[in-house]
């Protein structure tokens, strides 16, 4: 009984502080420019939105460029109404805050790129998945973002044009194709933070390829290329999951309880009831099942020669929207935060939380 007292609590308390949770946009603007996604048969249209920071129209600043930030998944990024598990990263409102606190003094533009989601290409088979996937569908994917979407959105907003200007960030499958994005086209990106990324064994063997002099040397000069660019290289990447001996991901979370109680007290305020998306409970084991990618990724960019990268565990984090919102300011500093403000992207936070700035 004591132990069920203690979860309703500590749900109300969560409840109490959800319904004052700054919401996703924060002080931006966020508009959906129409024709900026070319569809075709193989990449079909979706919607692409543009989150302008604070500041972007005050005529003061008519003359100032941004940098930009490309986000996969996008409908996850800003809005809770329009995530698919009704909880998103909140990424407007987190810049915003970075913003205010002074930690970041220019912010990006955001381009947010849905995802297609239940696009299913062939049964248990979703076109997510070969978009954001390691194979030619992806390469078509990537290759549309770099040449059509980027043109685009730098004709009809003020950004800075070069590569060093711009970066992606995406999570799970999308952490994935953020890494893609710096890795395949350099030209283009020259930044990517990739939360709980699912990096699969195509990706890794082209990492590896010219380890120890063995096979096709790309990887190992595509490293090098990158060390030797005229421009800082920035790569973030993070994951949650068990730790052995430490934290591990619960099996539920009182704030499940608290999305559940508030869509039933109509605290939500939607137009219709979406419970059953805000049970938001993610998959307990997949940041724990993709952790050996991870790591190899990361010993692969240490022995390749990359230029250096960020990386945070945080110990009993689960795989979903909800936990990469609560760290969602690590990736934003590292990218966009000035010299002391960046390091906190690699500071631990509490007893079990674990990050390192790799130099090669």
């Amino acid at each position: 009984m004591p132990s069920v007292l203690g979860f309703l609590a500590s749900s109300i308390l969560l409840l109490a502080v959800a319904s004052s949770f700054e919401m996703g946009v924060g002080a931006g603007r966020l508009v959906q420019p129409k024709g900026l996604w070319k569809p075709s048969l193989l990449l079909p249209d979706r919607e692409v939105k543009v989150w302008l920071p604070p500041g972007y129209d005050d005529p003061k600043n008519s003359k100032v460029r941004y940098e930009t930030l490309y986000v996969h998944d996008g409908q996850n990024a800003m809005d809770d109404d329009t995530s698919w598990t009704g909880h998103s990263w909140r990424l407007g409102a987190a810049i915003t805050k970075l913003v205010d606190e002074g930690k970041i003094l220019r912010p990006p533009v955001v381009v947010l790129i849905d995802n297609c989601v239940g696009d299913v290409v062939v049964p248990m088979l979703r076109r997510r998945h070969l978009e954001y996937g390691d194979g030619w569908w992806a390469e078509a994917y990537l290759a549309a973002v770099c040449d059509q979407l980027v043109p685009a959105v730098d004709k009809r907003f003020r950004t800075l044009k070069g590569p060093e200007s711009r970066a992606q960030l995406g999570t799970s499958l999308g952490g994935q194709m953020a890494f893609l994005g710096l890795w395949r086209r350099p030209d283009v990106f020259l930044a990517a933070a990739c939360l709980s990324p699912a990096f699969q064994s195509a990706l890794l063997l082209d990492v590896s390829s010219g380890v120890l002099g063995l096979g096709d040397k790309s990887g190992r000069e595509r490293c090098r290329a990158l060390a030797l660019s005229n421009h800082p290289v920035r790569l973030y990447l993070d994951n949650g999951g068990d730790v052995s001996g430490g934290a591990s991901v619960p099996l539920a979370e009182a704030a499940d309880v608290v999305a559940v109680v508030a869509e039933v007290a109509g605290l939500n305020n939607d137009a219709q009831p979406r419970w059953r998306n805000r049970l938001n409970p993610g998959y307990f084991w997949l940041d724990t099942w993709l952790q050996p990618g991870v790591d190899t990724m990361r010993a692969l960019l240490t022995v390749q020669g990359f230029p250096s990268f960020a990386y945070h565990k945080e110990p009993g984090a689960r795989h979903n929207e909800r936990a990469w919102a609560a760290r969602i300011r690590r990736p934003l500093l590292h990218l966009y935060g000035h010299p002391e403000a960046a390091a906190e992207a690699t500071s631990p936070v509490g007893a079990s939380a674990t990050s390192a700035a790799t130099n090669t």
